[in-house]
């Protein structure tokens, strides 16, 4: 009888063991979701921050626009003539570019034409060079 009784006191501590350890593991799941949701609602909450900061930049940008083009008013426009000069140089460098690689390609294509018309020349003498006979039987 001893013996059942501390077994099923071993029982019960083991039972209550369980019991405490899942208790425990649903409160660390519930701070854990807690700590989640919280870090969604802060991160939401900041790119709200910045959605909202990007519409007031926009609409204060808007009102500063000048309705007939140029620069926003009451600001000079932004001068673009150095902009223009760095873009029309780039282009003539781009431009210099071209012609050059136009004029290699065409120096290629002319050699290579050169080597085959030297090469069919060479083939036409060595053919001129042979003698030929007309009557095929006549050879023998």
């Amino acid at each position: 009888m001893a013996d059942f009784n501390a077994r099923s006191a071993m029982a019960r501590r083991l039972a209550d063991f369980r019991r405490d350890l899942a208790a425990e593991e649903r409160e660390d799941d519930e701070r854990e979701r807690a700590a989640i949701l919280a870090d969604e609602e802060l991160e939401r909450a900041r790119i709200e921050s910045r959605h909202r900061l990007e519409r007031k930049r926009q609409a204060e940008a808007e009102l500063t626009r000048s309705p007939y083009g140029g620069g926003d008013a009451g600001a000079p426009p932004p001068y673009w003539g150095k902009v223009i000069d760095e873009l029309k140089a780039k282009l003539e460098a781009a431009e210099k570019e071209i012609a050059r690689l136009n004029q290699v390609n065409f120096e290629l294509v002319a050699w290579q034409r050169d080597a085959e018309l030297s090469k069919f020349t060479e083939l036409m003498t060595a053919r001129q060079a042979t003698p030929r006979r007309l009557d095929p039987t006549a050879a023998n």
